[in-house]
C-alpha cells in the first residue's frame, strides 16, 4: 500500500483507499478502532470502504451501517448503481452488524455479475476486472443470517440441542471458537440429541480444542475410534484440517480405510483426503482424491456434488493451469450462484494473460 502511495501520479481516490485500508491494518489488533482517515470525496466506493473498516470493531458498527444507509441512499436518489466494491462493502457492514434484512435487499437489487472496474485500450480491446471479494462479503451476509436463525432455535426446548450443534459448527466455521466451546459441552451430554451428532459434536469439540491450542491428542483418539467408519472419518479428518491441528495419524487412516472400500459413503472420505492435500500444498495429490470424491455422470451439478468441493477443485486446477477445467467449473456453479462469475472472468483472465490472448476468451 506505501508503495502505492508513492508515485505522484496516483488518483486521489487510490491514495484515499489506500490510507483507510493502511489504518485499518495497523489497528487490527486494536480493542477500539483507530483513527480512521475520513473520506474526503463523495465517492462511494471510498466512503463505504471507510464504514467497512470501521466494521471490524464491534462498538463502532452501528456508525459504521449508518454511513452505509446514507451511500445506498444516495445511489437511490441518483438513480445510478453502486459501484461493486461499494456493494462489497456494504454487505460486509450489513453482515457484522446483524441487519441481515438490509444486506438482502441490497443484494438482490444489485448486478452481482457486473465488473468492478472497466478499461479501454484503444478503440478496439476493453478490459473487464472482477472483484472476487463479492463472494466473501456475501459469505458474511449468509453465515450472519444462519447464525441469527440458529440463536432464535436455541431458546425453543424442542429445538434447542439440535440447534446448539449447528450453532456451534457454525461459531467455528467463522472463527468463533470461544463461543463454540461455550455451547459444545452442553450438546455432547445432552441425552435429546441424536447419536449421529452427538458422534459430530465431540469432533467439533476436538476441533475446538485444537483451535484453541494448535493441537488435539482426541483427534488420533477419534480416528482409531472410528477406524472402519467411513463417513465419521471423513468428518473427523476434515475438522482436523479445518482446526490447522497436525493431522498426520488420521490422514493415515483415512487413506488406509479409503484403499479398502469404494462406493457413496467413501465418497466424503477422499474429499477430506484431498483437503488435507491441498492444504499441504500437494495439488496434484488432492486433484486426484477430490476427483475421486467428484459424481463422474454430473461431475459440475451441485445437486450431486457439494459446492464447497467444486470450488476447491476449482481453485486447484487453476493452481496446477488446468484452465479449461477451471473455467468448467465456474462456469457452471455460475448458473446457480451468478457471484461466481466473478470468479470465472477473473480466471479467463488469467488464461488470456498465460497464453498471450490477444482478446478476450469468453465461456457462456
Amino acid at each position: 500500500m506505501r508503495k502505492l502511495l508513492a508515485p505522484d501520479a496516483i488518483p486521489a481516490r487510490y491514495r484515499e483507499l489506500a490510507q483507510i485500508r493502511i489504518a485499518a491494518a495497523q489497528g487490527a489488533r486494536a480493542a477500539a478502532a483507530p483513527a480512521l482517515p475520513q473520506a474526503k470525496s463523495a465517492d462511494p466506493e471510498v466512503a463505504s470502504q471507510a464504514a467497512a473498516a470501521l466494521s471490524r470493531w464491534p462498538a463502532r458498527r452501528g456508525e459504521a451501517v449508518a454511513h452505509i444507509d446514507r451511500i445506498v441512499d444516495e445511489g437511490k436518489k441518483k438513480g445510478a448503481a453502486l459501484p461493486m466494491r461499494a456493494v462489497t462493502n456494504a454487505l460486509v457492514v450489513y453482515a457484522r452488524a446483524g441487519a441481515v434484512d438490509k444486506a438482502f435487499a441490497l443484494a438482490a437489487s444489485a448486478d452481482l455479475g457486473r465488473p468492478s472496474y472497466v478499461e479501454s485500450i484503444g478503440a478496439a480491446k476493453v478490459l473487464r476486472f472482477y472483484d472476487p471479494a463479492l463472494l466473501g462479503g456475501l459469505a458474511e451476509l449468509y453465515q450472519s443470517a444462519a447464525e441469527r436463525l440458529l440463536e432464535q432455535a436455541v431458546a425453543d426446548d424442542r429445538l434447542k440441542h439440535v440447534a446448539g450443534y449447528f450453532l456451534a459448527e457454525s461459531h467455528l466455521c467463522a472463527g468463533g471458537t470461544s463461543k463454540a466451546a461455550a455451547l459444545l459441552p452442553q450438546v455432547v451430554a445432552a441425552a435429546e440429541l441424536p447419536q449421529a451428532l452427538r458422534s459430530r459434536a465431540v469432533v467439533l469439540q476436538a476441533a475446538a480444542d485444537a483451535r484453541a491450542a494448535r493441537a488435539s491428542p482426541a483427534f488420533d483418539a477419534l480416528a482409531r475410534t472410528h477406524a472402519e467408519d467411513p463417513v465419521m472419518l471423513a468428518e473427523l479428518l476434515g475438522a482436523c484440517v479445518r482446526s490447522g491441528a497436525e493431522c498426520g495419524a488420521v490422514g493415515g487412516t483415512a487413506r488406509e480405510l479409503a484403499g479398502k472400500g469404494q462406493g457413496e459413503r467413501f465418497r466424503r472420505l477422499h474429499w477430506a483426503i484431498g483437503m488435507q492435500h491441498a492444504a499441504a500444498h500437494q495439488p496434484e495429490q488432492a486433484i486426484v482424491a477430490l476427483e475421486t470424491a467428484r459424481d463422474k455422470a454430473n461431475k459440475n451439478k451441485i445437486d450431486t456434488n457439494d459446492p464447497l468441493l467444486l470450488n476447491l477443485l476449482a481453485d486447484l486446477y487453476l493452481e496446477t493451469k488446468s484452465f479449461s477445467e477451471n473455467l468448467e467449473i465456474y462456469f457452471e456453479l455460475s448458473k446457480e450462484f451468478p457471484a461466481v462469475r466473478q470468479l470465472q472472468e477473473a480466471g479467463q483472465g488469467v488464461y488470456s494473460m498465460e497464453y498471450r490472448s490477444a482478446g478476450d476468451v469468453k465461456i457462456f
